[in-house]
């Protein structure tokens, strides 16, 4: 069994949030059984009418997210600079929401004013992800809200100090003592209470409906015939969602789909996995003709570039995903794949 299917605690929480519609459910549940015997969710070669079913998104209430009262108190410590040890620095200076919640940069500086070793994910649609970051090293939202803020290179505040900033905070401003104390029932300042908030908003951060989702629907208007034939070689002869699968375009699971870089991804979590050298997340395609720089480090300018690498340009070392292999595409072929990733970008609510 690959060491890279979600941990068991996680199964709770996940199906939880798979009872929000059996569309969801039935998506998430075939995604986890793949994922355990370490098989992609949808097989190269599928019929691109019957594979339409896999892509549709949840309906609402999920399409319009309203925001809870700790979400809406996560969301003034989302932009809160004194979060950091600068002053300078908040969960917003690297995902901005004009950016689909990323930073549009290919690597993120730290405090110092140097690049990080990775670029920034999306946090779009991150309540349905098993697992967190490119390694998948983080297990839950709330788990991943205080790295940033006590990371040595990016907040680098304790988490006493960060608690007696939002403290000090809660004396001087009014509003957010009445947001926060409708959030917890009183103004005590706990890390996990600063957990809960943060990850509570970014919960709320839900692509809306894209053109191709209106397509999935039975609007044939709503794409271009180029786009449905981009649709036909992403699920058939391009083998695209053999990872990129489900609503969300993600497998959630992790390969190594050779970029030419020394990091090692989940492999430096499990060393002696030969397959998960190099391996980093699938990562969700919804809005990708916005969120580039691509790849986990951010090497690829353009998604054109992105279908060249798997065309020629993937390293073809021990540890390379065995669904990795040589793509050739025709010019229009090419068209047609960029018109279709087009389609998935949908207009974000306002925050």
């Amino acid at each position: 069994m690959r060491q890279n299917c979600p941990g068991l605690k996680n199964k709770a929480s996940l199906v939880a949030r798979l009872i929000l519609g059996s569309a969801l459910l039935v998506t998430q549940l075939v995604c986890l059984s793949s994922l355990a015997v370490g098989q992609p969710v949808n097989p190269a070669g599928s019929d691109p009418t019957t594979a339409r079913a896999q892509f549709r998104r949840p309906s609402s209430p999920m399409d319009a997210p309203e925001l809870s009262a700790q979400a809406l108190a996560g969301r003034l410590l989302f932009y809160d600079l004194t979060l950091s040890a600068s002053g300078t620095m908040a969960c917003a200076s690297c995902h901005h929401q004009e950016k689909a919640w990323r930073d549009g940069q290919s690597k993120p500086l730290d405090r110092f004013g140097r690049p990080l070793l990775r670029r920034v994910p999306t946090l779009l649609n991150l309540s349905w992800a098993p697992l967190l970051t490119g390694d998948g090293r983080m297990d839950s939202l709330e788990q991943q809200a205080l790295d940033p803020i006590t990371n040595p290179r990016m907040g680098a505040l304790s988490l006493e100090t960060a608690r007696s900033r939002v403290e000090q905070r809660l004396s001087r401003d009014a509003a957010f003592s009445v947001v926060y104390r409708q959030a917890f029932g009183d103004t005590i300042v706990t890390s996990d209470r600063m957990a809960s908030a943060i990850a509570a908003f970014e919960r709320s951060l839900v692509s809306t409906t894209a053109p191709f989702d209106r397509w999935i629907d039975g609007d044939e208007a709503a794409i271009s015939p180029s786009a449905k034939k981009g649709f036909a070689l992403f699920t058939g002869a391009a083998r695209c969602s053999t990872c990129h699968s489900g609503w969300r375009l993600t497998d959630d699971s992790f390969h190594d789909v050779g970029l030419p870089d020394a990091d090692l991804g989940r492999g430096a979590l499990f060393p002696s996995e030969p397959t998960l050298q190099h391996a980093f997340k699938t990562p969700t395609l919804r809005n990708v003709a916005v969120i580039g720089p691509y790849m986990h480090d951010g090497s690829i300018p353009t998604l054109e570039q992105v279908l060249l690498h798997y065309e020629e340009g993937f390293s073809k070392r021990a540890s390379l995903d065995p669904d990795i292999k040589p793509l050739t595409l025709e010019p229009s072929d090419r068209a047609d794949l960029l018109a279709f990733l087009e389609t998935l970008t949908s207009p974000e609510p306002a925050q």
